[in-house]
């Protein structure tokens, strides 16, 4: 494929694109969109690989607005590509990365590129990719005379749902603030009573608030940053899991749990490469934890034993599963499901570790939930269904059909619905008919996160506008929208206490707190 346009050679202000030529067939698709879109661009029209860095490159990569990379195993290779980004940092240019695969870091680029804003295109379907980047390039490159594209995303299926009045908005009572730039996730969970919430704050630290507090109520200290925070449903215990240090060889994710009454550390354990989620079954006697699945290794979920009643609680390694790139895990009442980018499926016996069923997507695998009584598991999947699973023979139950990729499912608690969401909408599904009751859509953005309230009176979603949005189960009316910072992007996920009086929800720089149930709660 030819050079999709030429470079920008004019005195308005422009992108700086840099990537690899042997990426040439990936990259020339989005710059043509791009230029389509009237952006500006600059980008190196031919110069082959191994030759040396121009000083045209560096003349244009001074005068760029912006430098927007892609990333990938060839571009951490390319020497051109190391240069153009080490320039623009040591310039302090505005910097975005836009990933074109899962990719290692080199140990100088990785402490260099720590706090750059990312898009993990290899993670998107092209309408929720199209719509994060524009989020993010600013509208000084681009012609304002230009019509953007038509969005790829297809268009929401109209739904006839009961007319019900206007959701109140409601304001957050606290907001938590991140110390800086460029954290690359937040984690937060509600104790057993929803009267303590523990939040994966910053690097080495998690923050105890109350609700009903202004001030933090206590920390507990880390070596490294936490990635993710667990409350164990039966018992004062929390479990965290730490990201490794860069001198550990190889890296190994250190899982603690903590005693939350006396602020004490309990146990602690090793998962070798990684922890992407934390997982505990309904009696807290069971824990996973979720392999990084960005690491260059055989993904492995592994399952801890332990006792939340003991007067001493400790962690006890009993299970290695192995699953190729898992994305997650839920425990059944025997067994523990898995799932991952294989587009497979897996049941696993707790007691003996043995594989009891397969089954399979056409595609990744994002999310799974398990029904209130264990009987079926729910999938979602990249290739846009969620499935549902009799968890005792594996038979497909219902395939719930959306016209784009999924990232989340959850069964209501009284067991008579299930929702999926995805980059077209949220939808609310009956179990027994396996029919749709309604779409919850985010105006044309996708949905990334949906929860149910403990009571399943309303289904909670979080979506990529900006917005989480409170729903009635029965007619699909809005109950209540909760709007975050208008900057904030994204809401990337949702948390409910087990007594539905609060809900948490984030986005890459802040958490929320709202007050929802019967009790008013004057905000501050």
């Amino acid at each position: 494929m030819g050079p999709p346009c030429a470079a920008y050679s004019g005195d308005r202000p422009f992108l700086f694109v840099s990537y690899a030529h042997k990426d040439s067939e990936l990259v020339f698709p989005e710059l043509e969109r791009l230029h389509g879109d009237g952006y500006r661009l600059w980008y190196d029209e031919g110069i082959e690989p191994g030759s040396e860095w121009p000083e045209e490159i560096a003349t244009s990569l001074a005068r760029a607005a912006l430098f927007l990379v892609f990333i990938s195993p060839n571009a951490v290779e390319s020497r051109n590509v190391r240069n153009e980004i080490n320039f623009a940092l040591n310039n302090g240019k505005p910097f975005i990365a836009v990933y074109l695969a899962p990719t290692r870091l080199p140990p100088g680029l990785e402490l260099r590129m720590g706090d750059i804003q990312a898009v993990l295109k290899h993670r998107l379907d092209r309408g929720t990719y199209s719509t994060k980047l524009s989020k993010v390039l600013p509208a000084a490159v681009r012609d304002s005379g230009s019509v953007a594209r038509p969005s790829l995303r297809a268009p929401t299926e109209p739904r006839a749902t009961a007319r019900a009045p206007r959701a109140r908005g409601l304001k957050p009572i606290r907001v938590f603030e991140y110390p800086g730039p460029g954290v690359p996730c937040w984690d937060a969970t509600f104790d057993a009573e929803g009267t303590l919430i523990a939040l994966a704050e910053d690097a080495g630290s998690v923050g105890l608030w109350s609700p009903l507090r202004p001030d933090p109520i206590g920390s507990l200290v880390h070596a490294g940053a936490v990635r993710s925070v667990l409350a164990l449903p039966t018992a004062t215990l929390l479990v965290t899991a730490s990201c490794p240090s860069k001198s550990d060889h190889p890296p190994a994710e250190v899982l603690q749990l903590w005693d939350l009454g006396r602020r004490v550390e309990l146990s602690r354990g090793v998962h070798p490469g990684g922890i992407s989620r934390l997982r505990c079954s309904t009696d807290g006697a069971w824990l996973a934890t979720v392999g990084d699945f960005d690491r260059e290794r055989d993904g492995e979920v592994a399952i801890w034993r332990l006792d939340p009643h003991a007067r001493e609680p400790t962690l006890r390694r009993v299970h290695t599963l192995r699953h190729k790139y898992p994305n997650d895990a839920a425990f059944l009442p025997d067994a523990v499901a898995t799932i991952g980018s294989d587009g497979c499926v897996r049941l696993w016996d707790l007691e003996d570790g043995a594989l009891c069923l397969e089954m399979f997507h056409d595609d990744e695998v994002i999310a799974c939930d398990v029904s209130p009584d264990g009987s079926l598991l729910a999938t979602a999947s990249k290739d846009k269904t969620a499935r549902v699973w009799s968890t005792n023979t594996g038979e497909r139950v219902l395939e719930l059909v959306h016209q784009d990729m999924l990232g989340a499912v959850a069964f209501s608690p009284d067991g008579q619905v299930v929702a999926s969401a995805g980059s077209d909408a949220a939808r609310l599904w009956a179990l027994a008919s396996g029919r749709e009751r309604f779409a919850m859509p985010h105006g044309d953005s996708g949905v990334l996160d949906v929860v149910f309230l403990p009571d399943s009176s309303a289904v909670l979603t979080a979506g990529c506008d900006g917005w989480a949005v409170l729903w009635d189960p029965d007619s699909g009316a809005q109950l209540a929208r909760l709007h975050q910072d208008v900057y904030a992007g994204e809401v990337t996920k949702a948390e409910v206490s087990r007594d539905g009086r609060w809900i948490v929800t984030g986005d890459a720089h802040s958490v929320y707190l709202w007050a929802w149930g019967d009790r008013p709660i004057r905000q501050r």
